[in-house]
C-alpha cells in the first residue's frame, strides 16, 4: 500500500508548496484587487489544508506498515545475524530438559556456522548464564533488537509451554521474517500458529520426532528453509 500511495502523496505535497509560494509572491509583490486578495487567501488556506492532509496520510501509512514496533524486512535491509535461534529456556519443566535443549541449540549453531550461516543469535549463549540477573526490560530490548537484525527466525518448540519464544514468533511474523517453526507435532503449536505455514508464504513448518532428526533435516535441507 505504501508503494502505491507514497509517490502520489509526495507529489501532492510538493505541488502544494509550489502553489503556496506562487500565491504568496502574487499577494506580496503584485497589486491585486480586494476580490483577488480574497481568492488568493482562500487558495492558500486550501493548499495548507491539503498539505496537512498529505502529512497525516503519510504518517498513517508509515505506522500501518510496521506493526507492533517491529522493523519491517525489506530486500535492501542489511542483517547482522543470519539466524535467530528461538527456543524455551526458563519455561522448560525440569533442569535436564533445559540443559538438553540448550546443548542442542549450541550444536545446531555450530552446524549452521559450518554451512555458511556465520553469525547467529543463540538465546542459550546470550541469556542463559545471566538470565536471573537481567531485568525483563533489558532482556526484551536485547532480544528484539537482535530479532530485527536477523534474516531468518527459527523457533524450536518441543512441547506445549508458556514461553517467550511464542512472543518472539509473533514479533517475527509482524516483521515478515523468514520463519521456520519446528515442533514434534503441528497440534503442539498454539491454535493460530498451526495455520501460519499455510497462510503466510514466509513461514515453514518442520515436524520432528527428536533432536537428532531435526538436526539432520535442518542441515541437509537448509537451502530449502533458510535465506542467505
Amino acid at each position: 500500500m505504501k508503494k502505491v500511495l507514497d509517490s502520489p502523496v509526495k507529489i501532492i505535497g510538493g505541488a502544494v508548496i509550489v502553489v503556496e509560494a506562487i500565491l504568496t509572491l502574487i499577494l506580496t509583490t503584485g497589486n491585486p484587487s480586494e476580490e483577488q486578495k480574497l481568492w488568493i487567501t482562500i487558495g492558500m488556506i486550501v493548499s495548507l489544508i491539503l498539505a496537512l492532509v498529505a502529512a497525516v496520510i503519510m504518517h498513517w501509512i508509515d505506522n500501518k506498515q510496521v506493526p507492533s514496533g517491529a522493523s519491517l524486512d525489506t530486500g535492501e535491509k542489511n542483517y547482522e545475524y543470519d539466524v535467530f535461534i528461538s527456543f524455551p529456556i526458563a519455561s522448560m519443566p525440569d533442569d535436564e530438559k533445559q540443559q538438553n535443549i540448550k546443548e542442542f541449540a549450541n550444536q545446531l549453531e555450530k552446524e549452521l556456522n559450518r554451512l555458511g550461516y556465520k553469525k547467529n543469535f543463540n538465546a542459550s549463549v546470550h541469556f542463559s548464564d545471566k538470565h536471573d540477573y537481567q531485568a525483563p526490560k533489558v532482556a526484551a530490548k536485547i532480544d528484539f533488537d537482535a530479532l530485527d537484525k536477523s534474516r531468518n527466525f527459527l523457533m524450536i518448540y518441543p512441547e506445549k509451554l508458556a514461553t517467550s519464544a511464542l512472543i518472539e514468533l509473533g514479533y517475527a511474523l509482524a516483521a515478515r521474517k523468514n520463519i521456520i517453526m519446528c515442533s514434534d507435532n503441528l497440534h503442539t503449536l498454539p491454535f493460530l500458529a498451526r495455520g501460519f505455514n499455510e497462510t503466510f508464504k514466509n513461514v515453514s513448518f518442520i515436524e520432528y520426532k527428536d533432536n537428532k532428526q531435526l538436526l539432520s533435516i535442518l542441515t541437509q535441507t537448509h537451502d530449502t528453509y533458510f535465506k542467505k
